[in-house]
């Protein structure tokens, strides 16, 4: 189960910034264009003496680490440092090492130098390694980028993937920590190492127990954007339901370092319904505001959308805690006796009932894309459109949109405040967009959304039901947590319906005009159910016109 805030934004470029950088320039820059941040990844020069595998902060950037720790904290962000699992031959903290283990680690070239490798089955070396994580983590909580794509550390045991390995091993010593343990890293590696070969397919005992699997150092092009889409759904059916992509790719050299704009918009709207949305070059331009309009404002309101989805990508992070489906889902698990839902490759499920359906191809204007719609209605998330199944419908799209489509009966819980990151505040006030026309239910799940009192009965569910008429009925929470709140104020948005209601009613109680609305052109009404208590059950409906 992954802390709430993995499923915010994160923020990571391959880039030499400094302590003051993030301080004056980054953070400053995502609070003034309303972008919500949630995971500040630190890029691999922050080390020193090397600052590929060296193991102390380069005071040139950070001349008080703790100090920066604790302000990324007090900003609500969670910090995340770059290592790579060797130690350079020069680096003073070997003397450490050696001495624990009383002999010398081997020696083997690394990027940047040659540098000194550890054997992670092998407990004294597992034990130095983790030691020289100590004097950061003193300074405060850090989730660690295993990069371990570059260097050559290694597990000789047999039958070990060295990935798989010390991905389990991250998610322990975090655990220990109180809090939730995972890795990120890539996973199924292999490596030649002194004679000793491991090699093994993703995934071959633990990698969807501990990893955040990440594809990286990936070139954008829109085959990649494609690509990356088809990956997800693939790693997801083999048991990995948290892929990361780096949002916008990796590499990309023309132009100044920025993407062509349509490209980089349909980038972040990918990252927008993905199990994690990261933001990541090399040294490469990827932030909203370093695109024009229209590309800007899109990825402004995917980022922020992003934020807002967390009730419910929180939940579907638990649903695949508890049963092992992913959050992306091919087509073919939910419709498998359909041929098409085998063909179209790069659209998914995002949940049972989102339709989600990237832009693969340039331009700005009336750009298509083809989407195949299984059994039942399915309505477009931002035109209100509704189509129905079994079909394959050409959608076109500008940057503002894209084709995603909610179940008739689908209920999405979505955050309504704007918040700067996933923990500024608790979650009282939620937007269910309702897909009318057919029975449909959905349970949002919460908890402290850190630590590991989950596992012990502290978190709740709040069952939520709609029938073919619009009558919604929101049960009473069970369960509860520290920090749940006791009253939460409800907006909800019924898509799909042809006119405009004669009354809707809150607990049977008739709401004044001015809290419903309903707009013609999405052919959505608009209700403002206002606060209600949680511990009780409650009932919204609209009464149709003849």
């Amino acid at each position: 189960m992954l802390p709430r805030w993995a499923f915010g934004n994160w923020f990571s470029r391959y880039f030499p910034y400094s302590d003051a950088d993030y301080r004056t320039t980054v953070l400053p820059a995502f609070r003034e264009n309303k972008v919500p941040l949630d995971v500040l990844v630190v890029d691999t020069d922050f080390k020193s003496p090397n600052n590929w595998n060296g193991w102390a902060w380069n005071p040139a950037y950070f001349p008080d680490p703790k100090g920066f720790l604790d302000w990324a904290r007090e900003q609500g962000l969670v910090v995340s440092l770059n290592i790579h699992p060797s130690i350079h031959v020069d680096d003073p903290r070997y003397a450490e090492v050696k001495s624990k283990l009383g002999y010398d680690l081997p020696t083997t070239s690394c990027l940047f130098g040659p540098c000194h490798v550890f054997d992670f089955s092998r407990p004294d070396q597992l034990a130095a390694y983790f030691d020289l994580h100590k004097p950061f983590e003193e300074q405060g909580p850090i989730l660690w980028w295993l990069d371990s794509c570059c260097d050559a550390s290694f597990a000789s045991a047999d039958g070990i993937s060295a990935d798989a390995f010390i991905d389990a091993q991250y998610a322990a010593r975090t655990e220990a920590q109180g809090r939730r343990g995972f890795s990120w890293n890539r996973s199924g590696s292999g490596f030649t190492v002194y004679g000793h070969t491991a090699v093994y397919p993703a995934g071959p005992w633990s990698d969807h127990r501990y990893d955040i699997d990440t594809t990286m150092d990936t070139v954008s092009t829109w085959d990649m954007l494609a690509f990356a889409s088809y990956y997800t759904v693939r790693r997801a059916s083999i048991g990995m339901p948290y892929e990361s992509h780096d949002i916008g790719a990796h590499n990309y050299y023309q132009d100044g370092n920025h993407l062509p704009p349509d490209l980089y918009a349909r980038w972040i709207q990918l990252g927008a319904f993905q199990p994690i949305l990261r933001l990541h070059s090399n040294h490469g331009y990827r932030a909203p505001w370093d695109y024009p309009d229209p590309a800007k404002a899109s990825a402004t309101a995917f980022m922020q959308l992003r934020e807002a989805l967390v009730p419910y990508t929180y939940t579907l992070g638990r649903q695949a805690y508890d049963t092992g489906l992913p959050m992306a889902r091919g087509m073919y698990l939910n419709y498998p006796e359909y041929d098409d839902a085998y063909k179209y490759g790069t659209q998914y499920l995002f949940g049972d009932d989102l339709l989600v359906a990237p832009v693969t191809t340039p331009g700005t204007e009336n750009v298509p894309t083809q989407v195949w719609f299984p059994p039942g209605t399915w309505t477009d998330l931002f035109t209100g459109q509704s189509y129905t199944g079994p079909a394959v419908r050409t959608i076109t799209t500008d940057l503002s949109t894209m084709p995603v489509f909610q179940r008739g009966g689908g209920i999405l819980p979505t955050r309504t405040d704007y918040v700067d990151h996933a923990g500024a505040k608790p979650l009282d006030q939620v937007t269910l967009d309702v897909a009318t026309g057919a029975t449909g239910s959905f349970r949002l799940y919460e908890d402290a959304g850190e630590g590991l009192a989950y596992r012990t009965g502290e978190f709740a569910w709040t069952s939520l039901s709609v029938e073919p008429a619009g009558t919604l009925t929101i049960a009473a929470r069970e369960g509860t947590f520290p920090g749940a709140v006791g009253e939460r104020s409800w907006l909800v948005q019924y898509h799909d319906v042809d006119r405009a209601p004669a009354a809707v009613t809150v607990d049977g109680h008739r709401l004044p005009a001015q809290d419903w609305s309903y707009d013609g052109d999405t052919r959505t009404i608009t209700v403002h159910a206002g606060k209600l208590p949680t511990n009780a059950g409650h009932t919204i409906a609209y009464t149709a016109t003849g």
